[in-house]
């Protein structure tokens, strides 16, 4: 099921907007929640050790199992389904902040290319090699759904899950941002990252479920991991990402900064997590190139002929290239290509495909 975005205001203006509404969101929490995520960070070493891991990876921030810890020291009933819900809820918010808090990096993307890449399938031969996070804890901002009234924010991160075989696995994990009531973070999907494709590792999931679930919870996942269109949506915005597409930062020369630096100086431990997100746009040329042929199209007749066509994506595939020196890397990259009346990734136009992978 594909969405439907409205384009409302310019390119700067939504990346404005996407900041704004995330920074506000992180100072509300922060207010009351700041002191548990360094609480967190001190004794997510000893949780790990606890759980069998050796060392945590690089690509992640804060640890779920540490996170559990000190949110479950609260006032917590396991006998409780909606105890144990809003913990659940707290114990994500908890660790999608602390990644937050790091980087900012938010990703506007323009409605144009949304809507495209809404129409694309489950990219489930995709071979996992294409994707990857271009920072810790990256927050994909989509424009405004034609039947809601805010602009919708995935948050993507990296976890590890030690599984019922006892092997620990690297897992992908999304979020939605639910502001409007608290600023909480809600997991919404996980790929653990041990297959060769996409789809693989989505069965690498269900397949860890299975004991810790019912039958009717597993069919619940699967139905909402499948069906829910965000969710395709932020896989494939990621693997556009990888492509290296038109992604420009969002900069306004001249602005204030939210904190004098003499202020900052005097109490650098407040003002530590307060500066300004780092935003930028994705999709402007692909948006601007939808626009230029719409504008043409006001000057022209059909003629009948049918072979006028509106700028498009076609269906996403991947290719394999032979990058570094003497051509021995492989690397897999994700093209999503404007093939009418507009220009496809650099990658496409100029680097030497060896072999498709599909």
């Amino acid at each position: 099921m594909a969405v439907e975005f409205e384009s409302i205001g310019s390119e700067s203006s939504r990346a404005r907007a996407a900041s704004e509404m995330l920074e506000g969101a992180w100072r509300q929490y922060r207010r009351r929640m700041n002191a548990a995520i360094d609480q967190a960070l001190s004794i997510q070493d000893e949780a790990a050790e606890q759980m069998g891991i050796d060392e945590i990876p690089p690509e992640i921030t804060l640890y779920t199992g540490a996170a559990a810890s000190v949110v479950m020291a609260s006032d917590f009933d396991p006998k409780d389904p909606e105890s144990l819900c809003t913990h659940k809820v707290n114990i994500y918010s908890l660790v999608c902040w602390a990644g937050w808090r790091e980087s900012k990096p938010v990703y506007s993307i323009e409605p144009a290319l949304a809507q495209c890449l809404s129409n694309t399938p489950w990219p489930e031969q995709t071979p996992l090699a294409a994707l990857r996070l271009p920072s810790r804890f990256p927050v994909l901002v989509f424009p405004k759904a034609a039947d809601s009234d805010r602009p919708t924010a995935v948050g993507i991160r990296y976890d590890i899950e030690t599984g019922d075989d006892g092997k620990n696995a690297l897992e992908m994990r999304f979020n939605f941002l639910e502001a409007a009531v608290a600023p909480a973070w809600i997991q919404f999907g996980t790929l653990r990252l041990t297959g060769a494709t996409l789809g693989e590792c989505f069965q690498a999931y269900l397949k860890s479920i299975e004991i810790r679930s019912t039958e009717a919870g597993r069919s619940a996942v699967v139905q909402v991991m499948r069906e829910d269109p965000y969710l395709r949506l932020a896989i494939t915005t990621l693997l556009y990402l990888g492509g290296e597409p038109d992604t420009v930062r969002v900069v306004h020369p001249g602005s204030k900064p939210a904190v004098k630096e003499s202020i900052r100086k005097k109490d650098p431990e407040r003002w530590r997590d307060l500066r300004e997100p780092d935003a930028r746009t994705v999709g402007r040329q692909f948006q601007q190139t939808i626009e230029r042929w719409e504008i043409e199209q006001q000057h022209k007749s059909d003629g009948g002929s049918g072979r006028n066509l509106r700028p498009h994506i076609r269906r996403a595939h991947s290719h394999l290239y032979w990058t570094g020196e003497g051509r021995k890397l492989p690397r897999v990259k994700f093209l999503l290509p404007i093939p009418v009346k507009g220009a496809g990734p650099k990658d496409e136009r100029t680097a030497p495909a060896i072999g498709r992978v599909n």
